[in-house]
C-alpha cells in the first residue's frame, strides 16, 4: 500500500473514532441532563441521539469499502430514524405535536428510498435525489417551527441548534474532501454544537422559569409591604414589561360596561387620556376578558382611531391578559411590544400567575379610590397563599397512638 493512502486512511479512522467518541459522550452528557430537568422532549433526542450514532457508525464501516456496499446501505436506512427521531423532540419542545405526522411519514418515505436503492442501482441517481429531499422536509419543517417558537427572543442555544439541524448532511464519500475544501471535521463541529444547543437551550428555560419565580416574589414582596394601591400596581407592571420586554404596561379595570386604564406605565398623558376608555363588547380587550385567554392583538386589530397612535408609540403588538375573579371579571393587564415576538406556553402561564395576584378582592382591588386605607388595604391587596403541608405534619399522621381495644386505662395512658 503506498505511503499517502495509508496516510490517508489513518487520518480518515481518526477522524471518524473522534466524532464516534464525541457522540457518546454527548449523549451520556444529555442523559445526565435529562436525570436532573425531566423534560419530556429529551426523551426523543437521547433516542435520536443513540440512533444517529449508530447509523454514522455504519457509514463509517461503509466508507473503507470500494463502491457499494451493505454497511453503506443499512446506513443510509437508519440515517432518517435518528432524524425523524430528532426532529419530534424538537416539536415536542415548541408544543407543535401536530406536526409528528408528516414528519413521520416523511421518515419512514426516505427508509424505504433507502431500502429500494440497495437491489436497485441502475435507479440510484433518481432515488438518491428523492432520498436527499424527502429526509430533509421533515427536518425542515422542525427548525422552520422552532424558529418561529423563538422569533423576536435571542437564544444562543435555539439558534445554534437551528443552524445545525440544516447543516446535517449525509456523506457517501470518503472524508478527504473535507479536509481539503474547509480544512477542518466538518462532521465533528456540527455534531459538537448540536448537542451543546440542546443543552443550553435546556438550561435557559429552566433559568427562564427561575426568573419568573423570582418576578412573583417580588410583586408578592411589595404587595405585602406596601398600603397603597399606586407602588403595588407599579411594582407589578415593572416586573411584567422587564420579564417580556415589553415599552409599556397598563391595566384596564371593568366599570360600567367599559375597560378604563386605572394605572399604567411607559405611557405619557395624553396618549392615556386618549386611550383611557374601550367598550367592553365590542373591543377585542373585552372579547378576551370574556373568554379568559391571554391573547396577541395585532395593531391592525385595534380601532383606526386608536391604531394610529399606537402605531406613533412604536407599538408592533399587544399582548392581553385577562384578570378574573372568584365569581366576576375585574379588567385586563396589556402589554404593549415594540417588535414581532413569539410567546411560549410558559410565559403565558406566568402572565396568568401574575395576573391572579390581582383577584383577591375585586372591589378593592382594580380601583386606587375603592382601596382601604391602613391594615385592610394591605389585606385586600395580598393574595390569597395556598394551603401548605409541610413533610413533617405529613409523616406525623403515621405515627399517631392508636387505642387498644382490649387495653386497660394504664396501659391506654401510657401508650
Amino acid at each position: 500500500m503506498y505511503p499517502e493512502l495509508r496516510s490517508a486512511l489513518f487520518v480518515q479512522a481518526n477522524l471518524v473514532m473522534l466524532d464516534v467518541l464525541a457522540l457518546l459522550i454527548l449523549l451520556a452528557g444529555m442523559a445526565l441532563v435529562y436525570r436532573s430537568f425531566r423534560e419530556k422532549y429529551l426523551v426523543p433526542w437521547m433516542s435520536g441521539w443513540a440512533v444517529y450514532t449508530g447509523a454514522k457508525i455504519l457509514l463509517a464501516l461503509g466508507m473503507f469499502h470500494q463502491g457499494p456496499s451493505l454497511w453503506t446501505g443499512l446506513g443510509r436506512i437508519v440515517f432518517p430514524a435518528a432524524v425523524g427521531l430528532l426532529s419530534a423532540a424538537v416539536l415536542y419542545y415548541v408544543r407543535q405535536s401536530q406536526l409528528l405526522l408528516p414528519v413521520a411519514i416523511a421518515s419512514g418515505l426516505a427508509m424505504i428510498l433507502a431500502g429500494a436503492e440497495m437491489p436497485l442501482p441502475s435507479w440510484s441517481p433518481v432515488l438518491g435525489l428523492l432520498y436527499a429531499f424527502v429526509w430533509r422536509f421533515g427536518l425542515w419543517i422542525a427548525v422552520f417551527a422552532l424558529i418561529r417558537h423563538f422569533q423576536g427572543r435571542l437564544s444562543a442555544g435555539s439558534w445554534t441548534l437551528a443552524v445545525m439541524l440544516l447543516l446535517l448532511h449525509l456523506d457517501r464519500g470518503p472524508l478527504q474532501h473535507i479536509i481539503a475544501n474547509y480544512r477542518l471535521p466538518l462532521d465533528l463541529v456540527v455534531d459538537l454544537l448540536l448537542g451543546v444547543g440542546m443543552t443550553i437551550m435546556v438550561f435557559d428555560d429552566s433559568r427562564a422559569q427561575i426568573e419568573r419565580m423570582n418576578a412573583l416574589n417580588r410583586i408578592s414582596r411589595v404587595i405585602s409591604d406596601s398600603d397603597d394601591f399606586e407602588p403595588v400596581a407599579d411594582a407589578a407592571l415593572g416586573e411584567l414589561m422587564r420579564s417580556c420586554g415589553a415599552k409599556a404596561a397598563w391595566f384596564r379595570a371593568l366599570k360600567d360596561e367599559k375597560l378604563q386604564i386605572v394605572v399604567q406605565r411607559g405611557l405619557d398623558e395624553s396618549a392615556t387620556r386618549q386611550l383611557r376608555d374601550i367598550d367592553q363588547n365590542s373591543s377585542k380587550s373585552g372579547r378576551a376578558l370574556r373568554e379568559g385567554e391571554v391573547t396577541l392583538l395585532r395593531i391592525e386589530d385595534v380601532p383606526p382611531e386608536d391604531c394610529a397612535l399606537l402605531r406613533q408609540l412604536g407599538f408592533h403588538h399587544l399582548m392581553v391578559v385577562p384578570v378574573i375573579g372568584k365569581n366576576a371579571p375585574i379588567g385586563v393587564l396589556v402589554l404593549g411590544q415594540g417588535g414581532a415576538r413569539s410567546y411560549s406556553e410558559d410565559e403565558k402561564n406566568f402572565l396568568k400567575s401574575a395576573a391572579s395576584g390581582w383577584c383577591c378582592n375585586p372591589a378593592r382591588r382594580c380601583c386606587p379610590e375603592a382601596a382601604l386605607p391602613g391594615r385592610n388595604a394591605r389585606i385586600a391587596l395580598k393574595p390569597r397563599p395556598p394551603p401548605i403541608r409541610t413533610p413533617v405534619s405529613a409523616a406525623t399522621a403515621w405515627f399517631r397512638p392508636r387505642p387498644i381495644p382490649d387495653a386497660t386505662p394504664r396501659a391506654a395512658e401510657c401508650t
